[in-house]
């Protein structure tokens, strides 16, 4: 009789701690759902800073318009780094080794780069001088890489 009483007992406090077990894990979030808060703020963020900076040239849903290209096949393969370098740094002079005579070809191949982008007056500015860009540019990766999956 002790022993049907001692594993009565057992198996009460057994199913008393499962219940309190399966209590908690459902009151608390998963580590997913606690990792896809931060990347929601992300893309939240990055939506706004699009709408403020990029809407006029690329459109509302960021597949182009007669004026700038579709972001979304371009974000689609591109890593956070690249395109952190498209969007601040946009326009880098190189110099193919075959005309890097020295300083006066570098020097003018600047200035080709220059007035190009002056007669292309619709090309896209360089953003690393505006600080909410900068800060941001990650957000606004998260936004356009969530809209090109």
């Amino acid at each position: 009789m002790k022993r049907i009483a001692r594993t009565l007992s057992v198996t009460l406090l057994l199913s008393i701690a499962a219940l309190g077990v399966q209590c908690q894990s459902a009151s608390t979030p998963s580590a997913g759902a606690a990792a896809a808060a931060p990347m929601a703020a992300s893309i939240e963020a990055g939506r706004e800073l699009f709408r403020a900076n990029c809407v006029r040239c690329h459109g509302a849903d960021a597949t182009g318009t007669a004026d700038a290209p579709n972001l979304l096949p371009r974000v689609k393969g591109m890593s956070e780094a690249a395109f952190s370098s498209a969007v601040l740094q946009r326009y880098r002079w190189s110099l193919p080794a075959a005309e890097a005579g020295g300083e006066s070809a570098a020097r003018e191949a600047m200035m080709r780069g220059l007035l190009l982008r002056r007669q292309a007056g619709d090309a896209m500015p360089a953003w690393e001088s505006e600080p909410t860009v900068v800060k941001g540019v990650k957000s606004l990766y998260d936004f356009l890489s969530s809209k090109a999956r």
